[in-house]
């Protein structure tokens, strides 16, 4: 046997947690990786721009630079030309010194010469006589003019001074007007060396081989002696007889410098500065620019690769980039300062560019991985610890079940897993195979169509054993195909059923016991309801024949009354019948044609004498309604019976109601609403639902006061569900009862739908104060045709003639006469207590208000109120037709005849089968066809079918023991259908209708009005020695099909048989057949071998009480 399975816990095992960290790591490790990477990548492109940004500065630089150094070029070399030209004329001998004019000014050694084109002011410690104070003197004459030409270099501000090399001569060219009273005063000697002090350690000449080459010498920021403004120098040697004489020096104010010096000003963050550090031109410098560059200068100066370097040094330092070059030719810096919000500001747009590309890319990367372990790795890793725990949860489910689980290898055939129980089963001895062997074997026999590829179908089967004790196993076993660790398996789950075999063996034998009282409680009801039921029929039958004679109306209304209370006696008894029949579902429908109007109206005929005596205004309103409907007519006579008496026991004065309407529906159907509406005592709220349950009232004190047996509720919400209709009940103490009732009904349209107008053109006057009842006559008479005016008494002023006047009160003994005198040839007076025949009371004709068929007949002049005459179905005398009446049952065919001899038809000719029907048929001329459906050789619709084939048109009347449904095909070949037994009423009532219509008179052919055939016809000696002489014949054709398990012939014998106790009024042993025929039809004759056997003995003991009734009625003769 398999491995136990061992219990588990069902928290989330540790390698699921540990998975779910190693993927959740690897995913966003990975993820954490891929935007490092994707920021190093942008930071590396963002170090590149910087670069490029960094190089784009040094090309600049290097433009501002070169822009500086052309300005210092340009500047050298006009000086330079002047140097040159000036020398070439002394050498040539071409210069021609003006004559020397010079004013002293009082102070020795002091004088200002009118040179042209620029004033020269003269400081010398020489002699004017001597030759080197001419030469020098002369030399400054000489270059006056190329002084004025380079005053355009510094404009008014600048100021040129020419000294010897021995410092005792200095002429200096100011280009302000020089007065006599602004000159120094002091010592020549003192004047010369303080104006060339700053002069005194630049070399201006540089060796080339054994020449002297001139050097121009640049000065940078010092103070001027004579003005004491900073001021820049130029200094450029002048050359005689190849020796310099004298020193040109050039110098400019600071503050114009840049302006006059500079081609244009520098930008933002550039600045010119010496080499020792002076500030010479850009911007002022904050404090960390001038800290940063100070740094930079220091650096770079102890740099001499960046000092040879051609391009510009880059220093960084803190926050502040520097870039940092000398110009060629002064001892000049140029250097350039920005920080890195210089360098953002710059390149902002690329890097707010870069900055939302990298963070969108970061956000969907994230978000990816987000969603990837959201919506693919958590559901994976839940689906997986689900799968895990569904496992440890099957196997403690299996281990702890209390019936045996296991699985097997159906390759194998050997036990994979196991619990203890199936571990117990398959220890037990007994039998030689294996457990497991016998369930594959089981399954296979169950499953040998689809083995082995079976589908996943449950396979039940039960197998049985012993146990050690010896006592019996029975397990049933549930089986079905799986996949389990790559393997194919079969599941199977094993449960003892050992006690509940047992327990179906006692309920088997306890529902055989059931099935038998039920039976004998089935016997003891149908031969009680016989016993009840045949004095009842006896007196029905007989009043039913009283009714055919001549008498007195008053004397005919007692007899009617007596019939009704008879019939009120016989449907309680068939109330509890039916209930019980309910409730073993043994009731049926059968439907057939009725007219509602008619049928309302005969029920509310059967209340009008009790609630008249009790002083209770009965209405019944049925205003439109079909002619014909297709249903039970039987059971809605039995609804409203309840509800009318229900109404009629509870209420003491007022009024009850009863009122019809027809709702269409789609097709030819609708739904007939019934309200029966009554002014009594009224039910409380807490009570009205247990109205519905059987033998239940609503309490004790109405139980005592009005009796009752309480089913009347109960039954119709019954029948209600049954029909597939619904009952509503509105009630209150004090306030009446409302009942409503719906019921879906079919409409015949095999009924004439011609609206007729049998009063047209007569003029009528309706005069009724009843509000309800005055509106539903007047629709009434307007649909017959007549133009009705109504009125009420009080309004009655007019006495323009009418055809017929209509005075309907209801219970009020106002009499007509009182009424002011109308001309109308016919006056009727409707009232509740009006007889059911027209009744001539003075000028007036008194009829009962629920009697709308003779109303019409009296308006329509068709009838009039004789003394005294025989029923209405009898008053026409019947004509002269000839009957053939076609059936196979002896008693069937006989009563027929008799009842058709009864209302006067004497040519009656009787058929044993179809064939000698068709014959005689042939033969004969005949004006109405009865004929049974169920014959031997030609049957009913094979009869109709062969009459209609041969151009026979006479009315064919059908009878059945069972009712025919409205789509049964034999219907439409038909004029009419009676459901046996028939009664008098119906079978005159069919005869009138097919063999002479009448248009205001309504045909009801529902076999529920009635309940009984009539007496002295069904139960005389004559038909009981029939039914003996052919009961034999029928129960030995009823052995014969048995025997050869013929069904059809079993059940058309067990049809002639039923009709023949249909007219017998033997309703008990009819229902029993009944279920006898549904279990033939349903199982077959060897499924019905027990209700066979105790029909048949029913039917004898039936036969036996007929024989000693014979012998007893011979005897007494």
């Amino acid at each position: 046997m398999a491995r136990p399975v061992v219990n588990g816990t069902t928290a989330m095992p540790d390698h699921a947690v540990a998975l779910r960290r190693w993927y959740r790591r690897t995913l966003y490790g990975g993820t954490a990786v891929l935007t490092l990477v994707i920021l190093g990548s942008v930071a590396l492109s963002v170090g590149n721009r910087v670069a490029s940004y960094l190089d784009d500065k040094r090309h600049d630089f290097s433009i501002e630079r070169a822009l500086i150094e052309s300005q210092i070029v340009g500047i050298e070399s006009r000086i330079s030309q002047s140097l040159a030209r000036h020398q070439h004329a002394h050498v040539a001998g071409a210069v021609t010194s003006p004559p020397a004019t010079v004013e002293h000014a009082h102070r020795p050694g002091i004088g200002i010469a009118n040179a042209e084109p620029s004033p020269l002011e003269i400081v010398s410690e020489l002699s004017p006589e001597s030759p080197d104070f001419q030469s020098l003197y002369e030399l400054a004459q000489n270059f006056s003019p190329d002084i004025a030409a380079l005053t355009l270099l510094g404009g008014k501000f600048q100021q040129t001074m020419l000294y010897d090399r021995k410092r005792q001569f200095l002429a200096v060219w100011n280009p302000l007007a020089v007065s006599r009273e602004s000159l120094p005063s002091g010592p020549p000697d003192r004047r010369i060396r303080l104006a060339t002090t700053p002069f005194a350690g630049a070399t201006v000449v540089a060796r080339q081989g054994q020449a002297m080459v001139p050097s121009i010498k640049w000065l940078g920021p010092h103070i001027d002696t004579s003005s004491g403004n900073l001021v820049v120098s130029c200094l450029a040697p002048i050359f005689q007889d190849r020796a310099p004489p004298a020193v040109l020096v050039i110098s400019i104010p600071l503050r114009v410098f840049a302006s006059r010096f500079l081609p244009q000003a520098l930008d933002e963050h550039y600045a010119l500065h010496t080499f020792a550090g002076a500030h010479l031109a850009g911007a002022p410098l904050t404090r960390g620019d001038a800290a940063a560059i100070e740094r930079a200068r220091q650096t770079w100066r102890h740099d001499a690769v960046s000092r040879g370097a051609a391009r510009a040094a880059l220093y960084r330092v803190g926050g502040r980039f520097v870039l940092l070059q000398a110009l060629s030719g002064p001892d000049w810096i140029l250097t350039h300062s920005f920080g890195w919000l210089s360098i953002v500001r710059q390149l902002h747009h690329e890097l707010l560019l870069i900055t939302l590309l990298t963070a969108g890319v970061c956000v969907l990367l994230w978000s990816f991985a987000v969603l990837l372990d959201r919506r693919v790795f958590r559901p994976i890793h839940l689906e997986a610890v689900r799968v895990a725990q569904s496992e440890q949860f099957n196997r403690i489910m299996v281990a702890t079940a209390p019936v045996g689980f296991c699985v097997l290898d159906i390759d194998r055939g050997s036990v994979i897993l196991g619990n203890r129980l199936a571990q117990d089963y398959a220890a037990l001895p007994g039998e030689s195979d294996t457990l497991a062997e016998r369930l594959l074997e089981a399954y296979r026999t169950h499953r040998s169509d689809a083995w082995p590829t079976a589908d996943d179908k449950i396979v039940h089967s039960e197998i049985s054993t012993t146990r050690d004790d010896g006592t019996p196993l029975h397990l049933l076993v549930s089986m079905g195909r799986a996949r389990y660790q790559h393997k194919d398996v079969l599941l199977c789950g094993i449960h003892d059923i050992s006690a509940r075999k047992l327990s179906e063996d006692l309920l088997r034998q306890a529902k055989q016991e059931a099935d038998e009282a039920s039976q004998a409680k089935s016997i003891f009801l149908a031969s009680t309801s016989h016993e009840l039921r045949t004095p009842l029929h006896g007196a029905l039958g007989n009043l039913e024949l009283l009714e055919t004679a001549t008498m007195p109306p008053a004397q005919r209304a007692l007899v009617t009354t007596i019939r009704a209370s008879f019939e009120s006696l016989l449907r309680v008894v068939n109330d509890i019948l039916d209930l019980s029949k309910i409730e073993a579902r043994r009731l049926h429908l059968q439907p057939a044609p009725f007219s509602p109007a008619d049928l309302i109206e005969c029920v509310t005929r059967t209340f009008a004498p009790l609630l008249t005596k009790k002083q209770v205004d009965l209405l019944c309103l049925i205003p439109a309604l079909p002619p014909m409907l297709i249903g039970d007519a039987g059971r809605v006579r039995q609804i409203l019976n309840n509800l009318l008496s229900n109404a009629a026991k509870f209420t003491p004065r007022g009024r009850v109601i009863l009122r019809a309407q027809w709702q269409p529906e789609e097709h030819v159907g609708g739904r007939l609403r019934l309200l029966v509406a009554d002014t009594g005592i009224g039910i409380a709220k807490h009570d009205q639902e247990k109205l519905f349950a059987p033998f239940t009232q609503a309490n004790r004190r109405i139980t005592n006061r009005y009796g009752g047996t309480g089913l009347g509720l109960a039954l119709c919400r019954q029948l209600c569900d049954l029909m597939n209709g619904a009952i509503a009940l509105r009630s209150g103490p004090g306030h009446g009862t409302q009942i409503t009732v719906e019921l879906p009904f079919a409409v015949d349209t095999h009924a004439s739908t011609s609206i007729t107008a049998p009063l047209a053109g007569k003029r009528i006057l309706l005069i009724c104060d009843i509000a309800a009842w005055r509106c539903d006559l007047l629709a009434q008479l307007r649909a017959w045709g007549a133009e009705a005016k109504p009125t009420l008494v009080r309004q009655l002023q007019w006495h323009a003639p009418y055809d017929a006047i209509v005075y309907a009160q209801g219970m009020r003994d106002d009499s007509p006469d009182e009424l002011p005198a109308i001309v109308a040839s016919t006056r009727i007076w409707l009232s509740q207590r009006g007889p059911l025949a027209p009744e001539p009371r003075g000028p007036w004709i008194a009829l009962s208000a629920f009697n709308r068929s003779a109303l019409c007949e009296v308006l329509s002049g068709l009838s009039a109120p004789p003394d005294a005459r025989p029923s209405a179905w009898l008053s026409l005398s019947p004509p002269r037709l000839k009957i053939l009446v076609a059936d196979d049952d002896e008693i069937s065919r006989r009563l027929i005849a008799r009842q058709l001899n009864a209302l006067g038809y004497t040519a009656v000719d009787c058929a044993e089968n179809g064939r000698i029907a068709l014959e005689r048929s042939l033969a004969n001329r005949y004006d109405v066809l009865f004929t049974d459906l169920a014959m031997p050789e030609i049957d009913g619709s094979e009869l109709v079918r062969a009459l209609r084939a041969r151009g026979e048109r006479f009315p064919v009347v059908a009878l059945s023991a069972t009712a025919i449904n409205q789509d049964h095909p034999f219907r439409n070949a038909v004029d009419a259908v009676l459901v046996k037994p028939v009664l008098l009423e119906q079978l005159a009532r069919t005869l009138t209708l097919v063999a002479r219509p009448d248009p205001c008179r309504a045909v009801d052919m529902m076999h529920r009005e009635f309940h009984s055939p009539v007496a002295g016809t069904a139960l005389d000696d004559d038909l009981r020695a029939i039914f003996l002489r052919t009961c034999e014949q029928d129960i030995a054709g009823l052995e014969r099909a048995r025997q050869h398990n013929d069904k059809n012939a079993f059940l058309r014998r067990l049809h002639k048989i039923k009709g023949a106790l249909l007219m017998l009024g033997e309703n008990a042993l009819v229902e029993a057949l009944g279920v006898l025929q549904a279990r033939v039809d349903a199982g077959g004759l060897a499924r019905a071998s027990d209700l066979h056997a105790d029909f048949l003995m029913r039917v004898a003991a039936l036969a036996q009480r007929y024989r000693d009734d014979l012998s007893q009625a011979k005897r007494q003769t």
